[in-house]
């Protein structure tokens, strides 16, 4: 197993997610992606784009985004594991499928919550859509109580 991909969406579950399948890369000598994926509007820097508060705002999560993507390469590369990190704009559950081609992956490793049975129903969720869509195979964590 070369590659694993890890989905964050930066809730607490995420840090579960990464640990794991840090320690899945130690075991098979793997590297891990960690992938985080904004379905939110495109960033735009320009004034002609919008109000400039909005821009700035954008401007600031993006680069909070960042920080906490780094944040949890640094963790994995302190404990010897070989770690990349990409922030990418689009729908959700195609855009993590896409990276599985692209990257070759071998394991998605993601997280998974429990909003009950209309949500689920109506809405569909990332986690089940991966394991639905997914060429390879796709390891879910769900929140601790």
């Amino acid at each position: 197993m070369k590659n694993i991909l890890v989905p964050v969406d930066f809730s607490d579950l995420s840090i579960d997610i990464v640990e794991m399948a840090g320690k899945f890369a130690l075991a098979f000598g793997s590297k891990v992606w960690i992938l985080h994926v904004n379905a939110r509007q495109p960033y735009y820097m320009s004034a002609e784009a919008g109000p400039e508060i909005i821009n700035d705002l954008r401007y600031e999560e993006r680069n909070r985004m960042e920080r906490d993507l780094q944040s949890m390469e640094e963790y994995l590369r302190h404990k010897g594991v070989e770690v990349e990190s990409k922030l990418l704009q689009g729908k959700i559950v195609s855009t993590i499928l896409d990276q599985c081609r692209q990257l070759e992956i071998d394991m998605v490793v993601i997280g998974s919550k429990t909003f009950g049975v209309f949500s689920r129903t109506f809405l569909g969720s990332v986690s089940e859509g991966v394991l639905r869509k997914a060429d390879c195979p796709v390891m879910i964590l769900s929140e601790r109580d």
